[in-house]
């Protein structure tokens, strides 16, 4: 049932992210504190390594970024995203997770490149891909380490 409210959460920070292209502190706190009280315990504290390695690639992605002088490749509101579920899902759960929001952001910005919605240099949202991964996880089509 918790993982519906995950959902929710999700869902509505998407909504706010299409439109501002960003992630509140509240979203985030909405996040956190429905992963802390309604996780099984134990399940947390072995997230805890997951968590710390999505702010480890994150830094390393911003050190990269900054040494070719290009712009972030994802926002730290996403990462924040990331870093909760992945108190949740695990190290496995966290990295299929990753990779189904990118695939379906990347599906969703070939489809916006061949209709002439934006050009390569444009930014998207990926809060609505982060949803609709932890929901295709959650409704079980997903598997965590599918990869």
């Amino acid at each position: 049932m918790y993982r519906l409210f995950c959902i929710l959460i999700l869902v509505l920070t998407a909504a706010r992210d299409i439109r501002t292209m960003e992630i509140s502190d509240i979203s985030c706190a909405a996040l956190l504190g429905t992963v802390i009280i309604w996780t099984p315990p134990g399940e947390i504290e072995a997230g805890l390594p997951a968590a710390l390695l999505v702010w480890i690639c994150y830094l390393l992605s911003l050190a990269a970024s900054s040494a070719l002088k290009r712009p972030a490749p994802i926002g730290a509101g996403d990462i924040r995203l990331f870093s909760i579920l992945a108190l949740q899902l695990g190290t496995r759960g966290i990295m299929t997770l990753f990779a189904v929001s990118g695939l379906l952001a990347g599906a969703a910005a070939a489809v916006l490149l061949v209709l002439k919605k934006v050009s390569a240099g444009s930014e998207i949202p990926f809060a609505p891909f982060i949803a609709a991964g932890y929901a295709l996880m959650c409704s079980g089509l997903v598997r965590p380490g599918f990869l």
